[in-house]
């Protein structure tokens, strides 16, 4: 600016100086950070609308923060409804659930996953639905501002699960009804019998068998069955603990399996009862099996051992009991069965492919 110190003649000039480099740089990191925002903003926008999950972000005061159109979809209510809204009026029937859920998330900061949640909707208040959500922490400067959430609508699969279950029970109930008239027949044929009548007696004992394992695998939708529940409905619950040890790792085997197997050890235990271990009194019997894996084969050997009962020798020939127990671990399941008569008692071996009769473990 000029300098006229009499306010008539310009003697020079005046200028000042100011250093603004840390002005500038102050605008530049505020112009990058701005910039790095909206291309995080707009990264989180495509997450959201490109997830195949619907998700949402609730704050501390349960409001909605964001949401995508599948959660939106599955709420039934749009976007712009929920933003600035509470979990409560955007939907109602479900608050006490999900609320209880954001709080524990929030006091904990300890993600909260598979959770079922179960209501209906403001625009279908009739219809119930499953969800099953994930709730977890949302975390700035370690501090949490908020909760994320994934939901999944399994309304579907939960239905077919039910009427699955219920055809189950029904598909039990009929059997079981087959398996009693059979088993009537049986016994009006034996009363009506002038020989022969223990013949009729066995049939009516394996049919009883059959349908103890039928109802176990009923218990498991004819998937699968455990071994050690497989051998002590045939075993223990009939001729108690003290008669009977069991012992083995955990096998979960085919229903196919199941069923050979559950044939075998009922036709060695009505046989030990009759003749064996177990028609003594200090007869006892020993169940193991144990997976065996080796550079030639990975089986499944069980082991039958009986002690204790009458001294036994070596049938000169094959009763049926034992050709059916072959029939069953040989021909069905591709098994090897050996036998040695023990003084001790009968010792039965059934070896089978392991992979090919166990199904893996469930949670």
């Amino acid at each position: 600016m000029p300098f006229s110190p009499d306010g008539k003649k310009q003697r020079g000039v005046v200028f000042t100086f100011q250093d603004i480099t840390l002005l500038r740089e102050a605008i530049v990191t505020a112009q990058t950070a701005k910039a790095e925002a909206e291309a995080q903003s707009h990264e989180v926008n495509q997450i959201y609308a490109k997830s195949p999950l619907a998700m949402g972000l609730i704050g501390l005061d349960m409001r909605y923060i964001r949401l995508n159109q599948k959660l939106a979809d599955i709420n039934g209510v749009p976007i712009v409804a929920h933003l600035g809204k509470t979990v409560r009026e955007v939907i109602p029937a479900v608050a006490d659930q999900t609320e209880g859920l954001i709080r524990q998330v929030l006091e904990t900061g300890i993600a909260i996953t598979g959770i079922r949640v179960t209501g209906s909707t403001i625009n279908d208040p009739l219809t119930q639905h499953v969800w099953e959500s994930d709730w977890v922490p949302f975390v700035i400067d370690d501090e949490i501002v908020a909760v994320s959430v994934t939901v999944r609508d399994i309304t579907e699969q939960v239905t077919t699960a039910d009427n699955l279950r219920d055809i189950m029970h029904e598909l039990e109930h009929r059997v079981k009804n087959m398996l009693s008239n059979v088993k009537a027949l049986v016994n009006r044929a034996s009363r009506d019998a002038t020989t022969d009548s223990m013949v009729f007696e066995t049939l009516n004992k394996r049919i009883q068998g059959l349908s103890q394992t039928h109802s176990l695998l009923t218990a498991e939708a004819w998937s699968s069955a455990l071994l050690d529940q497989l051998f002590r409905l045939e075993t223990i619950d009939v001729y108690g603990e003290d008669r009977v040890t069991l012992s083995g790792p955990t096998v979960r085997v085919s229903s196919e399996a199941t069923l050979s197997i559950g044939m075998a050890i009922h036709e060695l235990a009505t046989n030990a009862a009759k003749y064996g271990a177990l028609s003594a009194a200090d007869g006892h019997v020993r169940v193991t099996w144990t997976r065996i894996a080796d550079a030639h084969s990975d089986r499944l050997v069980i082991e039958w051992h009986e002690t204790g009962g009458p001294e036994v020798t070596e049938p000169t020939r094959s009763g049926f009991g034992t050709r059916l127990i072959a029939s069953t671990i040989e021909g069905n399941l591709e098994g090897k069965v050996s036998q040695f008569w023990e003084p001790s008692g009968l010792k039965l071996v059934m070896e089978m492919d392991y992979d090919a009769i166990s199904v893996a473990a469930q949670d």
